[in-house]
């Protein structure tokens, strides 16, 4: 498992006001080959991105959004991530 991103919600957040950028995101969604993503959401809630077309993101954006099965779609404010993982070895 490889944390890739990761802010701490009591140090982060609330202290330092520290959250992932749009900026950051694409540098993860732009690796050649593309690595499978965790999302894991302060609430704990963990999104798996398995193809680059699975999310999307405009730099500057607050807001990322994320494709699932079934036609769903997740609009997640970056201000709630709390890792990002790659998810080639991390667990389903």
């Amino acid at each position: 498992m490889s944390v890739e991103w990761y802010t701490s919600l009591v140090d982060s957040h609330l202290l330092q006001g520290q959250y992932m950028t749009a900026n950051q995101l694409i540098q993860l969604m732009n690796r050649s080959p593309f690595t499978s993503l965790e999302v894991r959401l302060c609430d704990g809630a963990a999104i798996f991105v398995e193809q680059p077309h699975e999310i999307s993101v405009t730099p500057n954006s607050p807001v990322c959004t994320i494709y699932e099965s079934g036609n769903r779609m997740r609009v997640v404010s970056l201000r709630n991530v709390s890792q990002i993982i790659t998810a080639d070895i991390a667990p389903r």
